[in-house]
């Protein structure tokens, strides 16, 4: 995984009601498979794109549900958009809603005959752009994106690793390499054949052939010390011990 992916690009569904005033609803509409919705929906996307289409940044239409009123058709406007820092991704949103609705208003202007739709009332459903987080999460592979944060640079929006010092819960490896795994970044020490580390993150570095050195050293001292107080201990009962001589006197 990489430590900082670029959100350079935004797709925005624009959630949108379109009244079809010269046509009556009917319930065979609502079922995607029947022959009457799908020619429905070949003849909307026929004349709605010749307007859609002129969007900057338009991808496609998706018709979402068709409802009684003359027929209301729910339908999101995919757009797509560059993310690029000089503008908000709020300002971004609020460009291309007025975009879709000025779509919205030559639709309703268009003439319309018997065998075209004539365009009625129309409503976009505004929202607020996803966070970063969710931005984050669409583009991250699941089991790592927990580890992302987003941070708002002036060139877009990008997500970084904790492994990443732009991230605000960086892993610092002090000299280690940092890596990701979907258990969360962990810290690869250099040279472990030559060195020990005692702490978390590469720290307390200490080299192996002083360490082994200073416990030899210790454990030398150690085996002298306990020769050297058996020593002094075997003399010790030596001096202390009463001549037999004593014990027959006594008796």
């Amino acid at each position: 995984m990489t430590d900082r992916v670029p959100i350079d690009r935004v797709t925005v569904p624009v959630k949108v009601t379109l009244r079809i005033l010269n046509r009556d609803f009917t319930p065979s509409l609502t079922d995607t498979t029947s022959v009457e919705y799908m020619e429905f929906e070949k003849q909307f996307r026929a004349e709605v794109l010749t307007v859609y289409s002129k969007i900057i940044g338009f991808k496609d239409i998706k018709i979402e549900s068709l409802r009684a009123g003359s027929i209301i058709v729910d339908h999101n406007v995919i757009v797509e958009a560059e993310n690029n820092g000089n503008i908000t991704l709020t300002d971004l949103y609020n460009t291309i809603f007025q975009e879709v609705e000025n779509a919205l208003q030559k639709l309703q202007s268009n003439k319309c005959s018997e065998d075209s739709f004539c365009m009625g009332e129309s409503n976009i459903i505004t929202r607020p752009p996803p966070t970063g987080e969710e931005f984050c999460r669409e583009v991250i592979e699941p089991g790592y994106w927990e580890f992302y944060s987003p941070i708002f640079t002036s060139n877009g929006l990008f997500c970084v690793s904790q492994c990443s010092v732009e991230s605000p819960q960086y892993l610092n490896c002090n000299g280690g390499d940092c890596i990701m795994s979907r258990r969360g970044p962990k810290c690869l020490c250099p040279s472990t054949d030559i060195y020990m580390y005692i702490y978390a993150q590469c720290n307390g570095k200490v080299h192996k052939a002083v360490l082994y050195g200073g416990v030899g050293a210790t454990l030398a001292v150690l085996l002298i010390l306990i020769v050297t107080l058996g020593i002094l201990l075997c003399k010790s009962r030596k001096r202390t011990r009463i001549p037999r001589n004593v014990y027959e006197n006594m008796s």
